[in-house]
């Protein structure tokens, strides 16, 4: 199904306004930055550009919010209004989803999926999860010196939150982490990446008209120099928890700002997908296809294809095949799988990566180029390279954008260490016999693992990322724990 001309129109960009202690206005001194249409790479919009003025009065609003209304004390309530929250963002599906085409480039097909639809059933689950879930527990009774004491456990908010958000999948990461840090009782800051500022402004909007949240419970901020604010909120004396989704190495520069305090981050991964010898053959195309998602912009993709060097040949012709039948174009386009990537920087990324391979003696063996027919916004091809070892260290980081590595093994214990070289760990896949393929999945070092395509995710899976992917849960109980901090009070037996 094609956006619609009403679709279309629905655009926001003259009411732009960052959500600061329930008001929505402009930056300090009117400030404003470009947001551009990575489709045409040409300016649509002017949203505002924060200042640390404004950053600093969007944490000392979230600071009273949580310390002087009850928003933390009362779970049911923060039920009801974040179900009101819920059916407002639902209402406002097609402004959001225009804006995912416009702003971010994400083709229109993937939005009435993950990039879109499927996140309202997740925000649904987390407020049921708010009517089930065990707020106070009752440990045995301590005796200690002939004094006995009952014991409390319980679960509480941990106070102001700074959610730094990425632009990959802008609807989708932002409001699954924003209603579990608002389900859990905090006071939020949102602050997202400079590329998809209208998205989360839309979201305060919303928010504002409809939500009925109290004055400074939720604040949204944009600027042109995201990484700057994001490091100033996770390092600001009143945040007291950093939520980040991004880049390993956008990790690390918030772990440092943010130390001591608590830490949700999302980081990156460089996933393998081991095929074994009795795999049936029409995985190594699906890969092909598979790394294309979104053009390659998700960090839970395989990057990296681990084949029998018996078969090495067979797979790159295969995956260069897939690739190649791939739909991309117009985001706009109800047909297009492969849109373009968010940003110049990725784009040039991806260019200078299939360089850098050439260098190093491996071959591409598809892409590596802007698409002819595309001289205007961020498009390029989906890139397949070939030749390199594995131990090359251009392999063990994360592979921008639609990039895919096939690599050769000889046994299945080499395959494993493959797989399991970069210092990542949030995803892995592995194709093969059933039995075999399960006792490999055991031994990858990866918080969700794909057997012959089935599914690890959802929105009560509750893995997490291991080594250089972070720590945080994905859904379920576990991911709300991560924004609640656990007291246990003792009373005289």
């Amino acid at each position: 199904m094609e956006i619609s001309v009403a679709e279309r129109d629905t655009v926001r960009t003259e009411a732009a306004r960052l959500l600061v202690d329930g008001v929505l206005r402009p930056a300090a001194g009117g400030r404003e930055y470009p947001d551009v249409d990575p489709s045409t790479g040409e300016v649509f919009a002017w949203c505002p550009d924060a200042a640390v003025a404004d950053a600093d009065e969007a944490v000392r609003a979230a600071r009273r919010a949580f310390d002087e209304s009850t928003w933390r004390c009362d779970p049911a309530a923060r039920a009801d209004r974040l179900r009101r929250f819920l059916a407002a963002l639902e209402d406002d599906r097609e402004v959001l989803r225009a804006l995912l085409v416009r702003e971010a480039g994400v083709p229109v097909r993937l939005t009435r999926s993950v990039l879109l639809d499927a996140v309202f059933a997740e925000l649904a689950s987390i407020c049921d999860l708010l009517d089930r879930f065990p707020w106070h527990g009752r440990l045995r009774d301590q005796s200690f010196h002939g004094f006995t004491s009952a014991r409390e456990v319980l679960e509480e908010p941990v106070g102001v939150v700074a959610l730094l958000t990425p632009a990959n999948f802008p609807v989708t990461l932002l409001l699954r982490d924003l209603f579990l840090a608002l389900a859990a009782g905090n006071a939020v800051v949102v602050k997202p990446s400079p590329h998809v500022p209208l998205v989360a402004l839309e979201v305060a909007r919303v928010a504002a008209a409809s939500a009925d949240l109290p004055p400074g419970v939720l604040n949204v901020v944009t600027g042109r120099d995201g990484a700057g604010l994001g490091l100033y909120l996770a390092g600001h004396a009143l945040v007291d928890l950093v939520g980040v989704t991004g880049s390993t190495a956008t990790g690390r520069a918030v772990a440092r700002a943010a130390a001591p305090k608590r830490l949700v981050a999302h980081l990156g991964g460089n996933g393998g997908h081991v095929v074994l010898d009795d795999a049936d053959p029409g995985a190594v195309a699906a890969a092909g296809a598979r790394v294309c998602f979104h053009a390659g912009q998700a960090c839970s993709l395989f990057k990296r294809l681990i084949v029998p060097r018996a078969r090495l040949g067979d797979a790159v012709e295969a995956v260069r095949a897939a690739m190649a039948s791939v739909p991309a174009g117009d985001p706009r386009d109800p047909g297009v799988a492969v849109g373009p990537v968010v940003s110049a920087e990725l784009r040039d990324g991806v260019l200078a990566f299939a360089a850098a391979v050439r260098e190093a003696g491996g071959a591409v063996r598809h892409g590596g180029r802007v698409p002819a027919g595309c001289p205007s916004g961020f498009f390029v091809e989906p890139t397949l390279v070939a030749g390199l070892p594995w131990t090359a260290d251009l392999l063990r980081h994360e592979l921008p954008g639609p990039v895919l590595a096939v690599l050769p093994y000889d046994s299945e214990d080499e395959a494993v260490a493959i797989a399991n070289d970069p210092p990542y760990g949030l995803t892995a896949a592995v194709s093969g016999s059933p039995e075999r393929a399960a006792a490999v999945a055991r031994r990858l070092r990866a918080g969700a693992v794909t057997v012959n395509d089935g599914l690890p995710h959802g929105p009560d899976s509750p893995h997490q990322g291991m080594r250089g992917s972070g720590a945080a849960h994905a859904g379920g109980e576990a991911a709300l724990r991560d924004y609640l901090t656990t007291k246990v009070v003792g009373f005289p037996g």
